[in-house]
């Protein structure tokens, strides 16, 4: 049992020990450039009405666009997304 108990406090020391020893900061890269993506570009959500495309609306996030193509898309409507020109 003394045992057991040596060697647990002994464990718990080392995991301490070695995280102490990690450095606390970490070292910052460079931005990685994608082509044909910004930083700034917007989406428009697309809808195909009287035989032809109409901006229904525009978004900051793609994510945000693609929710609302889906809802749309589940109310009937033919839906596409873009990026702004």
């Amino acid at each position: 049992m003394f045992r057991k108990l040596i060697l647990s406090g002994v464990l718990s020391v080392a995991a301490v020990a070695g995280l102490t020893a990690l450095p606390t900061s970490a070292d910052a890269h460079e931005r990685i450039a994608r082509h044909g993506h910004s930083h700034h570009t917007r989406f428009e959500v697309r809808v195909f009405h009287r035989g032809c495309w109409d901006v229904k609306s525009s978004y900051r996030t793609r994510h945000e666009a693609y929710r609302e193509m889906i809802r749309l898309r589940q109310c009937g409507m033919t839906v596409e997304l873009r990026p702004c020109d």
